[in-house]
């Protein structure tokens, strides 16, 4: 699974990145994981989760993980969650077999390309593989420091865009980007190619008042929509939304359905998870899992909408911009 974003977030809205001592984030792609197997000497942080996406998730959060054993059941029904920093290609003698733990890796070598050992295969931009090495690596040729896609929000990457009254401001001692809640004000990234694969959003949101308009996180939503991820007033109460599309107009919708409350005022980390080998979405909210969807429709259509565009957008639902009336699709 690959992890996308990203940034922590505010509507009135601030972005800022969520690794909190970086200015930058980073993106992993889980690879197939080992049954039966367990990488010993290296395990950092050690946690009860619910599922093993959660266990992708602060794999994610904490900067140093390279690597997981996930466990067997534990006291309450969960399931051990171990963080390592290092990774069977660094330290093969450490891969042992162990019977109920699986072993998760997240560097995947690049086939017939130049990488050096142990270093990850990314795609860029364009969908094009690329060699990354992590970023505490001395430097190596042919190697990139550090992952791809991955936009300092606190004005110094030439890759964000603002518009609209969209500013940096320092909240809580950080500088963040700031939405003031407008439904013009936004920023744009470049658009990256999530299609064809499983993938996680995640982010911090700090919600200082509701604009009486959905908020998107991040988002490509206009014609052809591709994907949001939102908060929504249903019920009486803000919601954490997931939409995914695909090109089929008949059963356009992949997974669609909100679940968990955002508090006004809070700083929440909020995730989206996307897993197109188990035909599964999932939302999280600080950690704990809020709610899932199997997928809709024709379950051998699972392929976004290539919508073709070249940004993607943070706050803003970008289909409201056009003159005409239209609906909320």
């Amino acid at each position: 699974m690959t992890m996308l974003i990203l940034y922590a977030v505010a509507f009135k809205l601030f972005f800022a990145c969520h690794v909190l001592s970086q200015d930058t984030c980073r993106i992993l792609e889980f690879i197939e994981p080992e049954a039966d197997s367990y990488l010993e000497h290296h395990v950092i942080q050690s946690t009860l989760v619910d599922d093993n996406d959660q266990c992708e998730i602060n794999c994610y959060v904490e900067r140093m993980c390279l690597s997981f054993n996930f466990g067997m059941l534990g006291p309450g029904n969960k399931f051990t969650c171990e963080l390592s920093d290092s990774d069977h290609y660094q330290h093969p003698g450490d891969l042992v077999s162990k019977k109920g733990f699986s072993y998760h890796p997240t560097a995947k070598l690049c086939g017939g390309l130049a990488c050096p050992h142990a270093a990850s295969c990314l795609p860029n931009q364009q969908g094009n593989l690329r060699c990354v090495c992590p970023g505490h690596w001395p430097k190596i040729t042919n190697c990139e420091r550090g992952f791809l896609f991955h936009w300092t929000l606190n004005g110094s990457d030439p890759l964000v865009s603002l518009h609209n009254g969209a500013s940096h401001k320092t909240a809580d001692g950080r500088t963040v980007l700031y939405l003031d809640g407008n439904q013009r004000s936004y920023a744009e990234t470049p658009a990256i190619p999530i299609q064809k694969i499983s993938f996680s959003l995640l982010c911090w949101v700090k919600v200082l008042s509701l604009p009486g308009h959905p908020i998107h996180i991040y988002s490509d939503w206009s014609t052809p929509h591709q994907f949001r991820l939102a908060i929504m007033e249903l019920y009486g109460s803000s919601r954490l939304c997931v939409d995914l599309r695909r090109s089929d107009s008949q059963s356009k919708t992949i997974v669609y359905f909100c679940d968990g409350d955002i508090t006004i005022g809070e700083w929440m980390h909020v995730a989206a998870t996307w897993s197109r080998e188990n035909r599964v979405g999932k939302l999280y909210i600080n950690g704990t899992k809020t709610g899932q969807q199997t997928a809709l429709g024709p379950q051998d259509s699972l392929d976004l909408n290539p919508s073709g565009h070249t940004v993607f957008d943070i706050g803003l639902k970008r289909d409201s911009m056009v003159k005409a009336p239209c609906m909320d699709t």
